[in-house]
């Protein structure tokens, strides 16, 4: 089991778009599983129109 630590950009503040974003970013390993998960604004300023999700999480080889 290998680890790797994935940072997914969202354009907006909707939760839908951000679930997407992370799916499509998880597509590129083999069975992933999120251990750890939180959201920051990149800047204060931009915290209403984007976020950044930071990922944790083990897959397959």
């Amino acid at each position: 089991m290998k680890r790797d630590l994935i940072t997914v950009d969202v354009k907006t503040n909707s939760l839908r778009d951000a679930e997407t974003a992370l799916r499509h970013a998880l597509g590129a390993y083999k069975n992933p599983r999120v251990v750890a998960l939180t959201a920051v604004g990149p800047n204060w300023w931009q915290w209403s129109s984007r976020m950044q999700l930071l990922a944790a999480i083990e897959f397959d080889d």
